[in-house]
């Protein structure tokens, strides 16, 4: 396979958004309790990158100036983060044995499986929809995945600041359930009927494919959410963790082989 100058670029700049996103320590906050940064961190490096895309994604050169404004994101979230950790004087540099390394990877492997594997099975929909499917198709559903997922990132934000205080009291999960509920029912609305101006918003002219694929996707948000309500931080603090690991693993096997099939045969 050959890759031409252009694809080489945008190869290095999604290696650098890898490499800046692995670098962020957002694990650090967490251990620690203290959620409201990665909320802070989280909505201003996305509201930066969203108000980017929105201004330039229409011009020339579009696609690449994508790629720069989610390293850009990412590399402001990065340094918001290493400046709140330096100034609240969060961590002392010390350097780990190797056997610690090893037996912290061990030990954190089936966390780590359950959380890859949703990651896998999403971005695998797009991968089998280029291999099968029009590259017209492939850029309709990423445009609308995008648009749904900034509703769930809402979602993955309120799990996280809720945690510390389900974590020492329990009966507040109800609350967090009724909130929960309530958002995804009203991002739902939001989307389905909304999905027009968005369309309109980002690209700059209306494409009935986009805003299909958008309503169609709408559900999606209520599945999230109650994954977010019910799924790992609730089964976790009732102990139950090893078995929604194995729920999440066992689904995700078997909605990847069915993705396959069905794009394959449908499209």
């Amino acid at each position: 396979v050959f890759i031409v100058n252009v694809d080489l670029c945008f190869l290095y700049l999604g290696l650098g958004y890898v490499a800046l996103e692995a670098l962020n320590p957002t694990w650090l906050f967490q251990g620690l309790e203290n959620m409201k940064y990665i909320a802070f961190v989280s909505i201003i490096s996305r509201c930066v990158l969203f108000l980017c895309i929105l201004s330039f994604v229409g011009a020339v050169d579009g696609l690449f100036w994508v790629f720069v404004f989610y390293n850009m994101s990412s590399l402001m979230g990065l340094v918001l983060t290493y400046i709140i950790i330096y100034k609240k004087k969060m961590v002392i540099g010390v350097r780990p044995q190797i056997g610690s390394v090893l037996r912290i990877y061990r030990e954190g492997f089936s966390a780590f499986s359950s959380q890859f594997a949703p990651t896998l099975y999403s971005s695998s929909v797009i991968f089998f929809l280029g291999i099968y499917d029009t590259s017209a198709n492939v850029g309709r559903f990423s445009s609308a995945i995008k648009v749904v997922n900034i509703f769930n990132s809402i979602g993955f934000i309120m799990a996280n600041v809720f945690f510390p205080f389900l974590s020492k009291k329990i009966e507040y999960h109800k609350v967090f359930m009724r909130v929960m509920l309530a958002m995804s029912l009203l991002f739902m609305l939001i989307n389905y009927f909304g999905a027009d101006t968005f369309v309109l918003l980002v690209f700059g002219s209306f494409d009935s494919g986009v805003a299909g694929v958008i309503k169609s996707l709408t559900p999606m948000i209520l599945f999230i959410y109650v994954r977010l309500t019910f799924g790992q931080n609730k089964m976790m603090l009732d102990g139950r963790a090893a078995r929604y690991q194995a729920i999440i693993l066992s689904v995700c096997s078997v909605s990847f082989l069915l993705s396959w099939y069905l794009v394959k045969e449908f499209g």
